[in-house]
């Protein structure tokens, strides 16, 4: 029941947005800590979290999902949550070796709307909740490595349920945009040519 729902609110084409978004945030940071020189490892993390954050708040503007930046308890640290069909998800870059993403108030806040997951395979009473809250999980070093949607438990200790995204697969572009791309550069190339022999 959690993957139906998932797969409604983050369809297939928004899952390899994100995970396009992740993988290109993951390539600007590995090129921008190397600025860095013998600082480049420690700034590798700082320049993925940024980068990440910031390309997948781009990505869910052009999905056109409701998003907004929150703030953590001290208001000193910008996090991302996306909404769509009654779910909540915030991205977090795992540090090597992790399978969760470290407490923090905010996340122990959203995960509390995970109650109808804690002891019950009631259906019903999952429906009845209507909002669950999952985490965009994703590591790697000089690349994106893997990205999971993980519901988190109640607490956010422990996941509930956790799906792989394929981190590597290519975004699908829709035909119909293809062959409008390709008229375009036909037609550019067309009135190229128009104009040198004229």
């Amino acid at each position: 029941m959690i993957e139906e729902q998932l797969i409604s609110a983050f369809p297939v084409k928004v899952r390899q947005e994100l995970c396009a978004s992740l993988r290109i945030a993951y390539q600007q940071a590995f090129e921008a800590s190397l600025q860095f020189g013998p600082f480049a490892t420690r700034a590798l993390g700082y320049a993925q979290h940024f980068y990440s954050d910031a390309l997948l708040a781009k990505a869910a503007q052009r999905l056109k999902l409701n998003h907004t930046i929150g703030k953590n308890r001290a208001k000193n640290t910008p996090h991302l949550l996306i909404r769509s069909d009654n779910w909540q998800m915030t991205p977090h870059r795992l540090s090597r070796g992790r399978q969760m993403p470290v407490n923090a108030v905010y996340r122990a806040h959203y995960s509390l709307t995970n109650d109808m997951f804690a002891d019950s395979t009631d259906e019903e009473l999952a429906a009845a909740h209507g909002l669950g809250y999952v985490y965009l999980l994703h590591s790697g070093e000089k690349s994106l490595e893997f990205a999971t949607l993980t519901v988190p438990d109640r607490l956010g200790t422990r996941p509930v349920h956790n799906e792989f995204l394929d981190a590597h697969a290519p975004l699908q572009t829709d035909v119909e945009e293809i062959d409008d791309m390709l008229d375009e550069g036909i037609k550019i190339r067309v009135e190229q040519a128009i104009r040198k022999s004229g």
